[in-house]
């Protein structure tokens, strides 16, 4: 790979956690800035080494899955204790599920594998949208918050539909 696909950030290590007791490299607390402005993005390497982009990070449908996951925790972490254990935690867990089923699909190497995947994607987007209305029912989501999260799912749904019915398109017309 050349050197534009390679992270050029690194994270900083932290000396408050103790004394190492692995060989897994450095521990860090730097997580990098949290953006959920649809704005230019910055990769972070993990470890010793830097990390190569990978071809689902150029995908505009994960990245948008990347904005709802960011979005989600920000809203989430402003929740008081209670909701952030019941519906709080399960709203984060289907939203970063979402991206984490993207990238898995994309790195299983054949085509029927990342259908599978992104469908699952799918699912949880529907999960996604359970728990905001619970969260909305409940009174825990402003309507300026329902509006910002109701514009990504409204563009990430139909992108993710799409992207499932182009897998593989390219293969079956060489064919």
């Amino acid at each position: 790979m050349g050197p534009s696909s390679v992270v050029s950030c690194q994270l900083q290590k932290s000396t408050d956690h103790g004394p190492r007791t692995t060989d897994h490299g450095p521990r860090t607390t730097d997580h990098g800035p949290r953006t959920t402005d649809h704005g230019p993005r910055t990769n972070y390497s993990f470890g010793r080494g830097r990390m190569a982009r990978s071809n689902f990070e150029s995908l505009r449908v994960y990245r948008l899955s990347e904005d709802l996951a960011d979005l989600v925790w920000d809203i989430v972490n402003a929740w008081p204790s209670l909701a952030k254990k019941t519906v709080g935690q399960q709203l984060i867990r289907a939203a970063d599920s979402i991206g984490a089923n993207i990238a898995e699909g994309t790195g299983r190497g054949s085509f029927q594998d990342n259908r599978r995947f992104v469908r699952i994607a799918r699912g949880s987007l529907s999960e996604v949208q359970h728990w905001l209305r619970r969260a909305y029912k409940r009174q825990l989501l402003p309507l300026d918050r329902v509006d910002n999260l109701k514009g990504i799912i409204d563009e990430l749904a139909p992108k993710l539909n799409s992207y499932l019915k182009s897998i593989g398109r390219e293969k079956d017309q060489e064919v």
